[in-house]
């Protein structure tokens, strides 16, 4: 790889590995994201409160979160059912790729699953596929859903909870609260914060 090259390899070898490395990341979150996207996508939803004083761009950031809260909700309401949008999108391309790889299955739990020169192997008690896409995301991958289909099953009811409907607006089933301005705060005998000197 050459001079640079190298000293990139060792520096990146030197971050933790399951942080970056799909095949080392753990199945428990059911995230496979690598990218910062949504670090970024929030960085940019803060774009203007964060220049102001602290107690202004919390009360901005207050505000955002506030009418978000209900765009969520709303949002659910838009769901042709259960599942998620970006999780059913992903089961319909999974279902598309699955109808059309072979199966071998050992009448009990595993199935080994043909694509191409490739051969994948599904544990259906503990819902695994040796690719490892259904246990980082918690969807059926093209794998899983043909075993599925094989032995009848609908691929729907194998997508994990995080996924559905009600798990979505448990996450907003508590809401931010008005509060009035500083005008109206009591006054208290405690000393005024003050930004740090600026040597």
């Amino acid at each position: 790889m050459g001079k640079l090259g190298d000293r990139i390899c060792e520096a990146l070898l030197g971050y933790n590995k399951e942080y970056w490395c799909r095949a080392l990341f753990s199945e428990r979150s059911k995230c496979d994201v690598v990218e910062n996207n949504m670090c970024e996508t929030l960085n940019s939803w803060i774009v203007g409160p964060r220049h102001k004083s602290v107690i202004s761009m919390l009360g901005d950031i207050r505000h955002k979160m506030m009418d978000r809260h209900g765009d969520m909700i709303k949002f659910a309401d838009t769901w042709i059912n259960d599942i998620s949008p970006m999780a059913r999108l992903i089961l319909e391309e999974n279902k598309e790729i699955g109808r059309t790889l072979r199966v071998n299955w050992n009448h009990d739990i595993g199935f080994e699953i043909q694509e191409g020169e490739y051969k994948h192997i599904i544990d259906m008690t503990r819902k695994t596929c040796s690719r490892r896409l259904w246990q980082l995301r918690g969807i059926p991958c093209q794998h899983a859903v043909c075993a599925l289909y094989h032995i009848g099953q609908e691929p729907e009811g194998y997508v994990e909870h995080w996924y559905i409907k009600d798990t979505f607006l448990s996450a907003y089933k508590y809401f931010l609260q008005p509060i009035s301005n500083m005008v109206t705060w009591p006054d208290n005998n405690n000393p005024p914060v003050k930004p740090p000197e600026v040597k």
